[in-house]
This record gives C-alpha cells, structure tokens and sequence, in this order.
C-alpha cells in the first residue's frame, strides 16, 4: 500500500471537477523552491543501484539457483543515510500467525508468520509491504516464534523500503543487473579501531603529537633542565666535623714537665717572625734538676738514654720548649 499526505480538512467531496475550469493540484500541491530541489536530490540518490558490497547470496529452496539478496541491517543503514535517523519510520500493521505445527515422533515445532510493515517519511508519505517468517523443527514453541516473527518484520520492512527506489533494494529485482554485480569481487572490509565508540577509561586514542609539540613551542619555558655537568657542582650542605689530631704527649718525660710540653704545643709559632737575638736560653738550677731526676732513678735513665740520643738543635733555629727540656736533660746526666 502506498499512500501520500491529507490536503488538511478537506476531502475529495469539496472538491468540484468540470474541464471548462482550472482543477485544483490534489496529488501535486504547491512546494517551495528548497522543498523541490530536496526532494530532486533524495530522487537522484534513490535512482542509484547497490554496489556489490551491499550484495549477499544464499541458497534457494529445495536445492534451486542461489538467491540475491541484501542483509537487513545493511538497507536500515542506507535508509538512515538517504532520509536521515529522524526522517523516517516503521510500525508494524499486522502480525499473524499462520501456522504452529508439532510433531509428536520427532517433538518439533514448524511457524508460520506473516506481518505487514509501514515505511513512513517525514512529509508523511509511506509504503507498505508484506514479510513472511518461517520456522521449521524448533526444539522449543518460544524459540520458534521468536525467530519466525523477527524474520517476518525484517522481510516486510525491507520490501516496504524497495518501494521508494533501486538504492533501498529495488534493483536486486533487476535479472541482468544481479548476474553482472555478482561478478565483482569485493575484498573484505578492514577492521577500524578508531570507528569504536569506547568508555572513557578504555579509550586508546592517542594525544596529537603536532598539536603539542606547537603549544609547547609557542609558548615560553622558564624551566630549567639537568644536564650532564650537574655531577661537577659543589653540594651546599656543609662538610662533616672532622676532629682535629691532638698532639701526642711524649710518655718519656715526667709527670710534672708534661703540662709544660702541652703547653707550649698549643702556642703560636714564632719561627717566621724575626729576633732580635739569637743568644741561648740559661740552663736550669741544677739542685732542681737533680733531685727531680733522682726522685726517680729508672725513669731518670730512661730519659737521659733518650735525651742522649737525640740530636742537637741546629744554628740559628730558636729552641723550643721541647727543646729546653733536652738540654736540661742532658745537663743533668753530666751532673750525675
């Protein structure tokens, strides 16, 4: 069935036919000028045929000659492309079932149905057609409705959009046009990962490289970057303590010289300043010296065996307190 617009309110009854005056445009109302050059362009696509990737075959009934057909989802894809998601629609008129046969020897079910679709556009005009759904040994009475009503809607659907030209399926009716576009070979369509609608936290897509790399260069870097020579650059932090050696004290001398030796040790050196003379130091008392060297008569060798040993100091050179001791020392071996 095929059917076009109401005029309004009015109805075939208001209008008067004689052919000595103008008729009214019933089947052709007046259209604007973008109106017209629309529907031109629907009418231009409609009138293409498929291409061979639009085209599938199966077998026919009972063994015949392969049937040409078109894949449901794939016209609802052209009709979505010609008129638009919103331009168009379908509903069911009627689904009846024909049949439902069990068998009780194999306990399997055959259905038949049988629907009419309507194709409906924007402007309200429309088509109708029928389909038909076939099932045959279903295990299950459900099943078997399921898939024959499915089937019968698809059908239907897809010879009710026939009807408005070759582009929706109209041309596979055509004999020698099927014979010729099955002997295009058409290679398999390459899988698009990019096409797939994907949630956020799975989405793959990768940042565009040239985008950044101008966002980056356009706009100023005040950051500074480590380089190779970072290893060379003194650190801040400030180096650890290191105790400083105390100066050993000579275990060879007696108990009451060893404050002196400390002593003198921790004095300023006063061997780069000049001297106004040069002249000895005077010995010791030789009464104190002996009798602190005879208090203790083995650590007395001790020191004179080490004192003795030791080498004079040279010209020119200011003694020390170091020394002074020695040559106390030595003063005092001579004494014993």
């Amino acid at each position: 069935m095929h059917g076009t617009p109401a005029m309004g309110n009015q109805s075939m009854g208001d209008f008067s036919f004689s052919f000595g005056s103008p008729q009214p445009s019933f089947f052709k109302p007046e259209l604007s000028e973008a109106t017209t050059l629309k529907i031109a362009s629907l009418q231009a696509k409609l009138n293409q045929k498929l291409g061979p990737e639009y085209i599938s075959q199966r077998p026919g009934p009972g063994g015949g000659p392969k049937l040409t057909y078109a894949e449901g989802w794939k016209i609802i894809n052209l009709a979505n492309e010609v008129f638009g998601f919103n331009g168009w629609s379908s509903s069911v008129v009627s689904l009846t079932t024909d049949f439902m046969d069990y068998n009780e020897e194999s306990r399997r079910y055959n259905v038949g149905t049988t629907a009419i679709m309507r194709v409906t556009l924007r402007d309200g005009v429309f088509h109708e057609d029928i389909g038909y759904g076939m099932v045959e040994n279903a295990k299950g009475k459900g099943a078997a409705l399921d898939k024959c009503k499915k089937e019968a809607v698809t059908d239907g659907l897809k010879r009710a959009l026939r009807n408005f030209g070759n582009l929706l399926g109209n041309c596979l009716y055509d004999k020698s046009y099927t014979q010729e576009v099955i002997k295009i070979k058409v290679p398999p369509p390459k899988f698009e990962k990019s096409e797939l609608h994907r949630r956020p936290e799975f989405d793959e897509t990768k940042p565009n490289i040239n985008t950044s790399m101008s966002t980056s260069t356009s706009t100023p870097s005040f950051t500074t970057h480590s380089t190779s020579s970072n290893h060379n650059v003194t650190p801040t932090r400030p180096p650890a303590n290191v105790p400083q050696q105390q100066p050993k004290v000579l275990s060879s001398l007696p108990l009451h010289m060893r404050s002196e030796a400390g002593a003198s040790s921790h004095r300023p050196s006063t061997d780069n300043q000049p001297t106004a003379s040069t002249s000895k130091p005077q010995p010791p008392n030789q009464s104190t010296s002996t009798s602190a060297v005879t208090s203790n008569p083995a650590q007395t060798r001790s020191t004179a065996h080490s004192a003795a040993s030791m080498p004079p100091p040279p010209q020119g050179v200011k003694p020390t307190a170091s020394t002074a001791i020695t040559t106390m020392t030595r003063s005092v071996v001579q004494v014993g």
